[in-house]
């Protein structure tokens, strides 16, 4: 009865050199891909094809900010050609978000374009207590995804832990020159 040997076992018997050339050719590819390959994310170059856009409208309730704002920003958005869907998230703390999908292959450099001429005529009809110089429009690549992630753990006689960040972490990691956006969230709370 004929024995019948795996490939692998017989060549490391009978070509030893050769097997240990190998590995240590693959040693050194390893070694040169592990030295200049970037750790990232997502590849680079990568395009989402989603824009943001957020208004601040703060002390109305989420009803007053969907009729005032998210609705006139929903109608705006529809003229822009692409446009697949269009989500908008309305909060009496910071105002309406809208989160706009386009068809594959639209130039999202034109598509932003066209997203910020219409937030622009949109200003003038937004209710006075808007901050129009803070309305933004967010436009994502793989390079922007988020860097950091953090937990925070605060002592339990805070009483508004989100007032806290804010002021103590928000506004200030905002103002380093870079910092596209910043997301908090928390128990049956997200805000950006």
């Amino acid at each position: 009865m004929a024995h019948r040997h795996g490939f692998l076992p017989r060549i490391s018997v009978t070509r030893p050199v050769t097997v240990v050339v190998l590995l240590a050719a693959i040693l050194v590819v390893g070694i040169i891909a592990y030295t200049r390959i970037r750790i990232q994310l997502m590849p680079s170059g990568m395009e989402d094809s989603s824009l943001g856009v957020g208004i601040p409208y703060s002390n109305a309730t989420p009803q007053e900010v969907e009729q005032q704002i998210a609705r006139p920003l929903e109608e705006a958005m529809r003229t822009v050609p692409g446009v697949k869907s269009i989500r908008t998230y309305s909060s009496s703390r910071w105002g309406a978000d809208a989160s706009i999908d386009f068809r594959q292959g639209t130039d999202m450099a034109v598509a932003y374009n066209q997203v910020m001429d219409r937030v622009e005529r949109l200003k003038p009809l937004l209710p006075d207590g808007v901050d129009r110089r803070n309305v933004r429009i967010w436009k994502w690549r793989s390079d922007d995804w988020p860097i950091m992630w953090a937990g925070v753990s605060l002592n339990p006689n805070i009483k508004d832990t989100y007032g806290f960040i804010e002021t103590n972490l928000q506004r200030p990691l905002q103002r380093i020159d870079g910092v596209a956006k910043w997301m908090s969230g928390g128990p049956g709370r997200n805000r950006c």
